[in-house]
């Protein structure tokens, strides 16, 4: 079973009553980086503890992802794409653990 040790966090919002509980709620779950994005922010997280893919997308559910992502990654990953979970950022797809080097 792959497990996924990154997840990444869409919000389409600027909002920052939204960031901040957002963000609250994703250092229970891990290290956090956060890049303001056209229309919100990107948050990624490095989890403490690996999940599995499936897991992944409740985990990224629960902590507020963007639904439509979430479908699209869903739909992705069972027509067996191991591309999933990809951000975009400068109208470029960038894998999270590209995002997630230190800079």
């Amino acid at each position: 079973m792959e497990l996924k040790h990154l997840i990444g966090i869409d919000i389409d919002t600027k909002e920052r009553k939204v960031l901040s509980l957002v963000l609250d709620n994703c250092r229970k779950y891990g290290e956090i980086k956060v890049k303001e994005s056209k229309h919100g922010y990107h948050i990624w997280v490095k989890l403490f503890k690996p999940v599995s893919i499936k897991n992944s997308f409740w985990l990224r559910f629960h902590l507020g992802d963007d639904s439509m992502r979430l479908l699209f990654d869903a739909m992705r990953y069972i027509n067996g794409s191991k591309n999933i979970d990809i951000l975009w950022d400068n109208k470029e797809r960038k894998k999270i653990q590209e995002l997630m080097k230190d800079d």
